[in-house]
């Protein structure tokens, strides 16, 4: 099992690293998200705030991320997504 962690994507595309041949693809992966998760991006990027564009997770589950953990200091950067994100 492997874990990753600190992984923020704060912009409204898609990650292109979710493209590159991980080592680690053929085990099972925990990751650590920095942030909530949102799909209105464009609102946000212009603040300095840590969170993570709903595409992401498409890319994690590529990777094959099992778990994710959204317990850091970063999950209510955005007011009202951490609620967003649990659903």
């Amino acid at each position: 099992m492997i874990f990753i962690g600190d992984i923020a994507h704060p912009f409204d595309q898609p990650p292109t690293w979710g493209e590159t041949n991980w080592p680690w693809s053929h085990q099972s992966v925990v990751a650590n998200l920095e942030g909530a998760l949102i799909s209105n991006a464009k609102n946000y990027i212009d603040i300095q705030r840590l969170f993570n564009h709903v595409s992401i997770m498409e890319v994690l589950h590529s990777m094959n991320v099992k778990v994710v953990n959204i317990a850091n200091n970063h999950v209510t950067d955005v007011k009202n997504m951490l609620s967003n994100t649990l659903t």
